[in-house]
């Protein structure tokens, strides 16, 4: 019990810029389906799944909230780092664990009364089952290791959460820079070939007898290697070492990994969900750029083709990429940055309608 309230109490994964991070990146590869369903759900932020990628560690220290609590963890009870293994049976048959909340949430994205909560539950809970140490038992999840960082007094949770990863952020210069390598190393880059087999082979929506995801239980089982092979192993070897140094240097390349795991596994657990909810086979996962931003396949010479005459949707809306020819103004933006016209048309590319056009939306 007494590790249940502790753990409770104390995690906010990857904090506000990693749940932030894997928002982003997911919006990404999302396919058009599901653009078009989360841009509904989420109207009031226009679109934007990185807005409300934190709501629910703010939502479970509210009285409505508090029964969610438990649901961004599982203790996984192994002994790190000598073995590692998420047995389901030891470790959640009482649907209080991130795995029974996946599955729970996934089965409600196609309810228009519940699907705004449902969505940024997911949106949230893709990021915590990435973090280590959200599945794990031992000590409180980290969270009663005292460590020192930066020559500040912390535990090893909290630095896995946000510390790390704002560490991480400074490396790449800022956050959205951060978010676009991530996205290129999955399109194009080292990760592109292996990006595939993040995705478990189950069904989106496929459970266990006691009512987890099959896929987050993979996820987790994933995770915890981390636990077992770098996280505890590194630490037990010099807990009194300033962990802002080797430890940190060592544990870039896994928060990297992770997040960009986050992001996709979540994209493709929105994809498959909300094709459902449309009546469409879901597809397999692809590699690389949406079908909305790939370029098309077609034998017609380049000069023959029709040009683009229309947005797929307005300037001041976030969205898909906006294409070259569809207004004078996009094209002013895109000339202005390029992301807006190759990768999606985020908050960043509305704001400068104003700053680049000088119009109003």
């Amino acid at each position: 019990m007494l590790q249940f309230l502790l753990t409770a109490a104390n995690v906010n994964a990857w904090g506000i810029e990693g749940h932030a991070i894997v928002g982003s990146i997911a919006q990404s590869f999302l396919n058009p389906n599901a653009i078009s369903y989360v841009n509904q759900i989420l109207s009031a932020n226009n679109g934007d799944m990185s807005a409300v990628a934190s709501w629910a560690d703010t939502f479970k220290f509210t009285s409505a909230g508090a029964f969610s609590k438990p649901l961004h963890f599982v203790d996984i009870q192994d002994s790190p780092p000598t073995s590692c293994g998420f047995d389901e049976v030891r470790d959640c048959t009482n649907a209080a664990c991130i795995n029974t909340a996946i599955q729970t949430y996934t089965d409600q994205l196609c309810d228009s009364t519940q699907n705004l909560d449902a969505l940024k539950f997911l949106i949230h809970f893709f990021g915590d089952i990435t973090q280590p140490l959200h599945n794990s038992y031992r000590d409180v999840g980290g969270n009663s290791d005292r460590v020192t960082y930066n020559g500040a007094s912390t535990n090893l949770h909290h630095i896995w959460d946000s510390q790390m990863v704002i560490d991480r952020i400074s490396a790449n210069t800022d956050q959205a820079t951060y978010v676009q390598s991530l996205v290129n190393r999955i399109q194009s880059g080292d990760y592109a070939s292996v990006a595939s087999s993040w995705i478990s082979s189950q069904p989106y929506n496929a459970k266990s007898q006691y009512g987890n995801n099959l896929a987050s239980i993979e996820y987790s089982k994933d995770s915890d290697k981390f636990d077992c092979s770098y996280v505890w192993k590194n630490y037990d070897a010099d807990p009194s070492a300033d962990l802002s140094g080797a430890y940190y240097n060592g544990a870039a390349s896994i928060i990297d990994l992770q997040l960009a795991k986050g992001g996709y596994r979540l994209a493709n657990q929105l994809n498959a969900a909300f094709d459902g909810c449309a009546g469409v086979t879901p597809q397999p996962p692809v590699v690389g750029p949406t079908p909305t931003d790939a370029p098309p396949v077609t034998t017609v010479p380049a000069p023959t083709q029709t040009p683009v005459s229309t947005c797929a949707h307005d300037k001041c809306v976030v969205g898909v990429r906006l294409a070259r020819g569809c207004d004078p103004c996009v094209d002013q933006i895109i000339d202005d940055d390029a992301y807006c016209g190759r990768t999606r048309w985020a908050k960043t590319c509305v704001a400068r309608v104003a700053s680049v056009c000088g119009l109003t939306c």
